[in-house]
């Protein structure tokens, strides 16, 4: 018999904003100064996204995004994805280069944590000036058209040692707890580990009738990363492509799992972990968490 719970380790706010930059040539004047966009309330804080037509060598059209406001938890971790838009249509721009050739405008994605106020992403870099100006079908009567979303993600623990608890769950006759932590450390390696465990809570009265004590069960984890919007399969993807900007590759994350014998109320499995937080605080994705508790 068995049962699966799944909860997410991390809030997330997403937003989608279109922009329109006016004036390009006037622009061009303020070289790298670049220009503020409004205030914009995203998640509970504050942000800009700043735009500069000459942020970077030889680049036309470049955007980032600024935090203006105080974190409540240690840090903010956000996104800043850009693509550049045909004026009059929501569609993406097609552009030609100096050849003829017609390319997809790429969207870029930049991201960090966020400490402190005034604190910038780098700089997302999205076309050459010379290729942004010999496209008159994106810059058009002297302006032209940006889409940008943010992805935020902050941490639910704020203690530096905080275990947090699910639901509890009955299975099988019992009930019971998984608790995790963000902040698991190990003296062994020196790592702080993203880490589960399993809390026998005791017998459902159905059990304790029919004279159940404890017994064993197991726990089974792994990491999931959501679908986008954009995708039309309600199902949840296994992490298979995270990027970890620590290594610069690609990671695919494993169920892991833990068994133990539980014969009193309290006991609890060992901790089970399942990814340093220096690769989660890395991850672009927003990670979310399967558990299945099989008895």
């Amino acid at each position: 018999m068995a049962s699966s719970s799944s909860w997410n380790l991390t809030e997330a706010t997403k937003a989608v904003h279109d922009i329109t930059v006016n004036g390009y040539s006037a622009t061009k004047a303020a070289g790298s100064r670049g220009f503020s966009s409004k205030r914009l309330t995203v998640g509970g804080y504050e942000w800009e996204i700043h735009y500069a037509p000459q942020a970077v060598n030889f680049c036309g059209a470049a955007f980032r995004l600024a935090f203006l406001g105080a974190t409540r938890t240690p840090h903010v971790r956000a996104s800043l994805s850009c693509g550049l838009m045909e004026p009059s249509t929501s569609s993406v721009a097609h552009w030609l280069d100096a050849s003829g050739m017609r390319h997809m405008c790429e969207e870029k994605v930049v991201s960090t944590s966020f400490y402190m106020t005034t604190q910038c992403t780098r700089w997302a870099e999205l076309m050459r000036q010379d290729d942004l100006e010999r496209n008159s079908n994106i810059l058009a009567n002297d302006s032209f058209r940006g889409e940008s979303g943010r992805l935020l993600r902050h941490h639910q623990c704020q203690a530096s040692a905080a275990s947090f608890r699910s639901k509890r769950l009955t299975v099988g006759g019992y009930h019971w707890e998984v608790h995790y932590t963000l902040n698991f450390s190990d003296a062994a390696d020196g790592e702080t580990w993203v880490a589960l465990k399993l809390v026998f809570l005791g017998a459902a009265a159905a059990k304790k009738a029919a004279g159940g004590g404890g017994g064993n069960a197991s726990l089974k984890c792994i990491l999931k990363v959501p679908l986008s919007d954009d995708d039309d399969d309600d199902d949840v993807l296994t992490v298979t492509e995270v990027v970890l900007e620590l290594t610069g590759g690609y990671h695919e994350y494993e169920e892991k799992s833990v068994a133990d014998v539980f014969s009193s109320r309290a006991d609890s499995s060992p901790w089970l972990r399942l990814v340093t937080r220096k690769e989660f605080d890395s991850c672009h994705d927003i990670i979310s968490l399967d558990c299945l508790l099989p008895c």
